[in-house]
């Protein structure tokens, strides 16, 4: 006997009946046998079908497996069809991928071809292998559907040729962009009755969705994977070198700018803060290891920096990011630079990295030489410079940080000050990460490529520059003339 109804799997039901109606309809009150000896109809094949899939789909998970074949490609429901790069999906546990199965159910009218489901119920049927075995086919290939599985935004005319999403396209993609999640019961209504697809009414379904607490996504899924936030639960610096580094500090790092980030985009801040604002979030244990004071306790507290003492501000000076970007036991201005060039001016180093790029070893250079010195040989040389002369003057900027993120005055290595001047590509200077910070915000590469990072995860595909262009310079133009935020901090 299956567990109780889980009530988010309640609609999935309804959805398999309404086919099972259409197939009524078409086929008439053709029958099988069921397991116990009982005349059914195909209606109430489908029915069973529904209930099956209406009960805890934990049973699912753990003992039907065999309904979707050895692959276990129920399993996998969340994550086919996940595409490289930043993609509306959430990670997800077990419960989230229930969710998304009941939601994937429910969403679109053609799911399913009722009359290829039939069929597998007639297979059964004239094979001897009885009620269950039909059920089981019936349901495998609702799971196994391409359109169940996927988020199918179909052709309509000639393959390739540009078209209007339609309101139920338009709809699951709002919803996933802005919830990571399917379209609620309101949201569906407006793509049944086509109205979604009316400017004001969209507008107005968007900032419902951006004011609902499940908009939280956009943080814990899209500024996840473009900022690096959860790679500092993974980090692991040498704490014998770092003795003040406490791995308890990690998690507190990741609330810091998870908590940061969602000021920026969804509580009335602006994209300029992300990286030059002058507050944070910390609790008195994160405090102390940055050197604030004035912070008790263990909830987090938001604090205005200022950033002559604190030495901080926005994202880039945090220590989640910073730990992120640092080996274990020394810093890299390689990796920190090319993460500027990648992910904040959306620009790519021109030709082939070399297979020996990051061996640091350059003959005549020795052994014991600061990073600095390594790093300005590895630019003198032909093969190298390419790629170096864009990267390391960015990354440079956060040489007063350590591989924790702590503040340095010295390397300690040798003793030697650290230098933390450094240069955009196009040659305009800076000195230090704030200064940084204060420049890159009025980069012309800076809102286009914040807006195709955005892009990119709205839509699920990588933004062409060739294809995408008009709509990324028209979005960017926008954010730029309301003061770099976005429409939930604007009703006109």
């Amino acid at each position: 006997m299956l567990l109780p109804d889980n009530a988010r799997l309640q609609h999935a039901a309804g959805r398999i009946e309404r086919i099972h109606r259409r197939v009524d309809t078409q086929f008439g009150d053709r029958t099988v046998q069921s397991g116990r000896g009982v005349k059914v109809g195909k209606r109430g094949c489908w029915r069973r079908i529904g209930e099956i899939v209406r009960g805890n789909v934990d049973r699912l998970h753990r003992r039907d497996r065999a309904l979707v074949g050895r692959g276990n490609a129920f399993l996998q429901v969340a994550h086919v069809g996940r595409q490289r790069g930043l993609v509306a999906h959430g990670r997800g546990d077990a419960a989230q991928q229930r969710r998304h199965l009941g939601a994937r159910l429910r969403e679109a009218e053609d799911v399913v071809d009722e009359q290829e489901h039939v069929a597998l119920l007639d297979v059964a049927e004239e094979h001897a292998e009885g009620y269950e075995e039909g059920l089981r086919l019936g349901l495998k290939a609702v799971l196994l559907s391409p359109n169940f599985i996927f988020r199918p935004e179909l052709d309509r005319g000639p393959l390739g040729e540009p078209h209007a999403l339609g309101a139920h396209e338009l709809a699951t993609r709002l919803s996933y962009f802005l919830w990571s999640a399917p379209p609620d019961a309101e949201l569906r209504a407006v793509a049944d009755d086509g109205t979604l697809l009316e400017d004001d009414v969209l507008l107005a379904q968007t900032r419902r969705l951006l004011a609902d607490g499940r908009s939280i996504a956009l943080v814990d899924n899209f500024a996840t994977q473009w900022l690096y936030l959860d790679n500092v639960l993974d980090a692991d610096p040498d704490y014998a070198r770092f003795p003040d580094f406490d791995r308890d500090l990690r998690p507190m790092m990741r609330e810091e700018s998870r908590r940061f980030v969602t000021e920026v985009m969804l509580d009335g801040g602006s994209l300029r803060d992300l990286v030059a604002g002058e507050f944070t979030y910390v609790n008195e244990a994160l405090a102390s290891y940055y050197g604030f004071g004035g912070v008790e306790g263990d909830a987090f507290q938001r604090v205005t920096l200022d950033p002559a003492s604190d030495r901080r501000r926005g994202l880039l000076t945090q220590g989640a990011w910073l730990i992120a970007k640092s080996y274990p036991d020394e810093t890299s201005p390689v990796v920190r630079g090319y993460w500027i060039l990648e992910n904040m001016l959306c620009t790519e180093p021109a030709g082939e990295i070399p297979q020996d790029a990051m061996d640091l070893d350059v003959e005549g250079v020795p052994e014991n030489a600061p990073l600095s010195a390594k790093l300005a040989a590895h630019r003198d040389d032909p093969q190298c410079a390419g790629c170096h002369m864009l990267m390391d003057p960015l990354g440079f900027a956060f040489e007063g940080y350590d591989p924790t993120g702590s503040w340095r005055e010295n390397y300690d290595s040798d003793g030697s000050d650290v230098d933390t001047q450094g240069q955009f590509p196009d040659g305009v200077q800076f000195a230090g990460a704030m200064e940084l910070g204060e420049l890159l915000v009025d980069r012309k590469e800076f809102l286009p490529c914040a807006t195709e990072k955005m892009l990119t995860y709205a839509t699920g595909r990588g933004v062409s520059r060739h294809d995408d262009h008009v709509q990324v310079d028209a979005i960017a133009a926008v954010v730029g003339a309301v003061s770099y935020t976005h429409l939930r901090a604007h009703e006109t």
